[in-house]
């Protein structure tokens, strides 16, 4: 029997995730709607589906959701590093420092240096400049260190430039 509560929480069908996997299409798994409703019926937490659809959201600037997806992929697989440094990188874009800092927090006690260096490599890989690439080694190796000394975290300013205000990041 069902109950109101069962109906309102996502269904976790891992067998049925993983056979829709099997049978998506490349344009179901570009298809956000498709997507979307896999995680719906089938495994709220698919890594694949999540993967895509957090890129689909990113791509389309709706980073919060963007984030969402890939935070999910992380905790289902939370031994993965690829996907903590998804997250880390999808947090970048948030305009939101508080909910940057504390997925910087998660992924580094989860992933430690593999995190920070996946990060780097990513940036490279992107072609970031040589100030961005210095910016966040700076905030993953000042976060990592605050958490290795204290357990509880750090404190530090990003300043973006003169006509945005700083971001803050309070890492505990």
């Amino acid at each position: 029997i069902q109950t109101e509560l069962q109906t309102a929480i996502a269904p976790t069908r891992v067998g049925a995730g993983e056979t829709w996997n099997a049978a998506a299409t490349d344009d179901a798994l570009r298809n956000e709607d498709e997507l979307s409703y896999a995680l719906r019926t089938h495994d709220v937490f698919n890594p694949l589906a999540n993967f895509n659809l957090g890129v689909l959201r990113g791509k389309a600037g709706r980073h919060e959701e963007a984030l969402a997806c890939f935070l999910a992929c992380a905790f289902r697989c939370s031994g993965d590093i690829e996907a903590w440094r998804n997250a880390v990188l999808s947090s970048m874009n948030l305009r939101n420092a508080s909910m940057a800092a504390a997925v910087i927090d998660c992924a580094l006690r989860v992933g430690g240096v593999d995190v920070r260096d996946a990060v780097r490599k990513e940036l490279c890989a992107q072609d970031a400049n040589e100030e961005q690439i210095e910016a966040w080694d700076a905030v993953l190796t000042t976060a990592e260190a605050g958490i290795d000394r204290t357990g509880k975290g750090v404190l530090f300013r990003m300043l973006l430039g003169d006509d945005q205000p700083p971001l803050t990041f309070s890492l505990h």
